[in-house]
Protein backbone atom coordinates (compact mmCIF):
# COMPACT_ATOMS: atom_id res chain seq x y z
CA UNK A 1 0.00 0.00 0.00
CA UNK A 2 1.34 3.09 -1.26
CA UNK A 3 1.74 5.78 1.73
CA UNK A 4 -1.21 8.07 -0.07
CA UNK A 5 -3.22 5.06 -0.07
CA UNK A 6 -1.89 4.31 3.76
CA UNK A 7 -2.72 7.63 5.08
CA UNK A 8 -6.67 7.81 3.74
CA UNK A 9 -7.33 4.88 5.04
CA UNK A 10 -6.09 5.97 8.39
CA UNK A 11 -7.84 8.85 8.17
CA UNK A 12 -10.97 7.22 7.54
CA UNK A 13 -10.18 5.10 10.47
CA UNK A 14 -9.60 7.72 13.12
CA UNK A 15 -12.86 9.63 11.72
CA UNK A 16 -14.95 6.24 12.17
CA UNK A 17 -13.70 4.67 14.89
CA UNK A 18 -15.96 6.82 17.70
CA UNK A 19 -19.08 5.81 16.10
CA UNK A 20 -18.98 1.99 17.10
CA UNK A 21 -19.73 1.73 20.76
CA UNK A 22 -20.42 5.17 21.64
CA UNK A 23 -23.64 6.16 23.44
CA UNK A 24 -24.40 9.85 22.62
CA UNK A 25 -27.96 10.52 22.04
CA UNK A 26 -28.75 7.02 21.82
CA UNK A 27 -31.49 4.94 23.82
CA UNK A 28 -32.18 1.33 24.29
CA UNK A 29 -35.51 -0.37 25.68
CA UNK A 30 -35.16 -3.54 27.28
CA UNK A 31 -38.18 -6.02 27.81
CA UNK A 32 -38.28 -8.98 30.79
CA UNK A 33 -39.23 -12.42 30.21
CA UNK A 34 -40.99 -12.13 33.77
CA UNK A 35 -44.58 -11.27 34.58
CA UNK A 36 -45.71 -7.85 35.65
CA UNK A 37 -45.48 -6.94 39.13
CA UNK A 38 -47.38 -4.01 40.95
CA UNK A 39 -45.20 -1.34 42.68
CA UNK A 40 -45.91 1.65 44.90
CA UNK A 41 -45.69 4.92 41.99
CA UNK A 42 -44.10 7.40 44.09
CA UNK A 43 -47.72 8.90 44.81
CA UNK A 44 -48.34 6.10 46.81
CA UNK A 45 -50.50 4.79 44.29
CA UNK A 46 -50.75 0.60 43.86
CA UNK A 47 -48.95 0.83 39.54
CA UNK A 48 -48.95 -2.47 37.70
CA UNK A 49 -45.32 -2.35 36.14
CA UNK A 50 -44.96 -4.41 32.82
CA UNK A 51 -41.31 -5.13 32.86
CA UNK A 52 -40.22 -2.75 30.02
CA UNK A 53 -37.73 0.11 30.49
CA UNK A 54 -36.34 2.23 28.49
CA UNK A 55 -32.76 4.46 28.96
CA UNK A 56 -31.77 7.35 27.23
CA UNK A 57 -27.89 8.09 26.93
CA UNK A 58 -27.41 11.91 26.80
CA UNK A 59 -23.40 13.22 26.63
CA UNK A 60 -22.25 11.90 30.13
CA UNK A 61 -25.89 11.59 31.25
CA UNK A 62 -28.62 8.64 31.43
CA UNK A 63 -32.56 9.19 31.95
CA UNK A 64 -34.37 6.15 32.47
CA UNK A 65 -38.41 5.70 32.52
CA UNK A 66 -40.90 2.30 32.01
CA UNK A 67 -44.39 1.50 31.53
CA UNK A 68 -47.16 1.10 33.93
CA UNK A 69 -50.52 0.66 34.32
CA UNK A 70 -52.63 3.01 36.15
CA UNK A 71 -56.55 3.17 36.46
CA UNK A 72 -56.18 0.78 33.14
CA UNK A 73 -53.92 3.50 31.37
CA UNK A 74 -50.72 2.12 29.91
CA UNK A 75 -48.58 5.30 31.05
CA UNK A 76 -44.48 6.27 30.48
CA UNK A 77 -43.20 7.10 34.35
CA UNK A 78 -39.71 8.70 34.68
CA UNK A 79 -37.80 7.22 36.80
CA UNK A 80 -37.04 10.35 39.57
CA UNK A 81 -32.91 9.92 38.87
CA UNK A 82 -30.54 10.82 36.36
CA UNK A 83 -26.87 10.20 36.18
CA UNK A 84 -23.65 9.89 34.83
CA UNK A 85 -22.91 6.04 33.29
CA UNK A 86 -19.29 4.19 33.01
CA UNK A 87 -18.15 1.90 30.49
CA UNK A 88 -15.73 -0.53 30.00
CA UNK A 89 -14.85 -2.73 26.56
CA UNK A 90 -17.56 -5.30 28.30
CA UNK A 91 -20.49 -3.44 30.37
CA UNK A 92 -22.52 -0.12 30.57
CA UNK A 93 -23.23 0.95 34.09
CA UNK A 94 -25.47 3.71 35.41
CA UNK A 95 -26.64 4.66 38.74
CA UNK A 96 -24.10 4.01 40.67
CA UNK A 97 -23.89 0.69 39.04
CA UNK A 98 -27.67 -0.16 40.04
CA UNK A 99 -28.18 -0.98 36.46
CA UNK A 100 -25.56 -3.07 34.23
CA UNK A 101 -25.61 -3.81 30.62
CA UNK A 102 -23.56 -6.10 28.65
CA UNK A 103 -22.41 -4.70 25.61
CA UNK A 104 -22.15 -7.26 23.47
CA UNK A 105 -25.90 -9.34 24.42
CA UNK A 106 -27.26 -5.97 25.08
CA UNK A 107 -28.66 -8.14 28.53
CA UNK A 108 -29.67 -5.95 31.63
CA UNK A 109 -29.77 -6.49 34.82
CA UNK A 110 -30.18 -5.10 38.14
CA UNK A 111 -28.02 -4.78 41.01
CA UNK A 112 -30.88 -5.40 43.57
CA UNK A 113 -32.98 -8.69 41.42
CA UNK A 114 -30.56 -9.98 39.03
CA UNK A 115 -33.43 -12.88 38.81
CA UNK A 116 -34.98 -10.34 35.63
CA UNK A 117 -33.10 -9.92 32.83
CA UNK A 118 -33.91 -8.06 30.15
CA UNK A 119 -32.95 -7.77 26.59
CA UNK A 120 -32.39 -4.67 24.82
CA UNK A 121 -32.56 -3.10 21.76
CA UNK A 122 -30.45 -0.57 20.10
CA UNK A 123 -32.07 3.51 18.96
CA UNK A 124 -29.52 5.37 16.75
CA UNK A 125 -30.90 8.56 18.07
CA UNK A 126 -33.23 9.76 20.76
CA UNK A 127 -36.14 10.43 18.05
CA UNK A 128 -35.94 7.49 16.83
CA UNK A 129 -36.01 6.18 20.89
CA UNK A 130 -38.98 8.33 21.54
CA UNK A 131 -41.08 6.78 18.79
CA UNK A 132 -40.47 3.53 19.47
CA UNK A 133 -41.08 4.09 23.20
CA UNK A 134 -44.23 5.42 22.32
CA UNK A 135 -45.25 2.92 19.99
CA UNK A 136 -44.63 0.23 22.65
CA UNK A 137 -47.05 2.03 24.96
CA UNK A 138 -49.68 1.98 22.65
CA UNK A 139 -48.89 -1.27 21.76
CA UNK A 140 -49.30 -2.59 25.17
CA UNK A 141 -52.35 -0.04 25.75
CA UNK A 142 -54.20 -2.41 23.44
CA UNK A 143 -52.96 -5.78 25.20
CA UNK A 144 -54.75 -4.18 28.17
CA UNK A 145 -57.61 -3.35 26.61
CA UNK A 146 -58.41 -7.20 25.48
CA UNK A 147 -58.06 -8.04 29.25
CA UNK A 148 -60.99 -5.22 29.63
CA UNK A 149 -63.19 -6.88 27.29
CA UNK A 150 -64.60 -9.95 29.01
CA UNK A 151 -65.17 -7.56 32.25
CA UNK A 152 -68.81 -6.64 32.97
CA UNK A 153 -68.02 -3.11 34.96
Amino acid sequence: MNSSRLLSFLSIVFMCSPCFGQLGNKGIICDSEKVAQVVESLAGNPLESIDIYGFQFNESIVTGEFLGVYQDNVEIIAFEVYGDYQTTPDKITWWGADWILDRKTLRLTNKYDRSRVFNCIVLEDIETYTEAFNQRRSIEQLKHNEKLIKNKI
